[in-house]
C-alpha cells in the first residue's frame, strides 16, 4: 500500500511540474523586471488557472483510484462501497470545478480580464 501511494505522491509531484513548465510557456505575466510589474491581474488569473487545473488532475486520479478499488474489492462489499463514495465525492468535486471555471471566466470578461488559464 505505501508503494501505491509513494507512485501516486510521485506522479503528482511529475504532473505538477509538467503543469508549471506549460503555464510558463505561455504566461501573459512578464517578469523582466519582478519589482516592477504593472497589473496584478494577469498573474491572478494564471494562479487561479494553474490551480484549478492541479486540482482537476487531483480529482481525476481519485476516481481512477476509486476505480481500482472497486476492481480489486473481490466482492467485498465494504471496499465497493467505500469505491462508489470516492466516485460520488470526485464526480461532485469535478462540477464544482467546472462551476467554478466557468463562474471565474465569466467574471473575468465582464470585468475585461484575461480569462484563468488561457495562454497568451
Amino acid at each position: 500500500m505505501k508503494k501505491i501511494h509513494f507512485l501516486v505522491l510521485t506522479l503528482l509531484i511529475f504532473l505538477a511540474g509538467s503543469n508549471q513548465a506549460l503555464a510558463q510557456a505561455g504566461s501573459a505575466v512578464s517578469m523582466d523586471k519582478p519589482t516592477q510589474f504593472q497589473a496584478i491581474q494577469p498573474l491572478f488569473a494564471n494562479i487561479l488557472g494553474v490551480t484549478l487545473g492541479l486540482v482537476g488532475v487531483i480529482l481525476l486520479i481519485m476516481f481512477i483510484w476509486a476505480g481500482i478499488i472497486w476492481m480489486i474489492a473481490a466482492g467485498d462489499s465494504g471496499k465497493i462501497v467505500k469505491a462508489k463514495k470516492i466516485m460520488i465525492w470526485s464526480l461532485i468535486g469535478f462540477a464544482v470545478i467546472f462551476i467554478a471555471y466557468g463562474s471565474l471566466v465569466v467574471i473575468f470578461n465582464a470585468l475585461g480580464y484575461p480569462t484563468p488559464g488561457a495562454a497568451g
